[in-house]
């Protein structure tokens, strides 16, 4: 078990089919201040071996609403909650 702490609300989280990655789509919540701009919303995969970021978190224009592993992880794919 393990604590992960996220600047933004956690929106949406995926485990790939061996267990080794660890996805979560995050989205933008409320009382942003100008001092402290942040993005709509961020995907991040961790490596759960090594429980470090593949990657840096990759920052979207929109909150996450779903994301999915493949079984492997190697592909990764998410929805975006755009209000258009």
């Amino acid at each position: 078990l393990r604590e992960i702490k996220r600047r933004l609300p956690v929106g949406a989280m995926s485990l790939s089919g061996d267990g080794r990655f660890l996805a979560w789509g995050e989205g933008k919540g409320s009382g942003i201040t100008a001092s402290e701009p942040m993005p709509e919303g961020a995907v991040e995969v961790l490596d759960t071996e090594a429980w470090e970021p593949l990657h840096p978190a990759r920052e979207v224009p929109h909150p996450v609403t779903a994301i999915a592993l493949s079984p492997d992880g190697g592909l990764l794919a998410f929805k975006e909650n755009s209000p258009e």
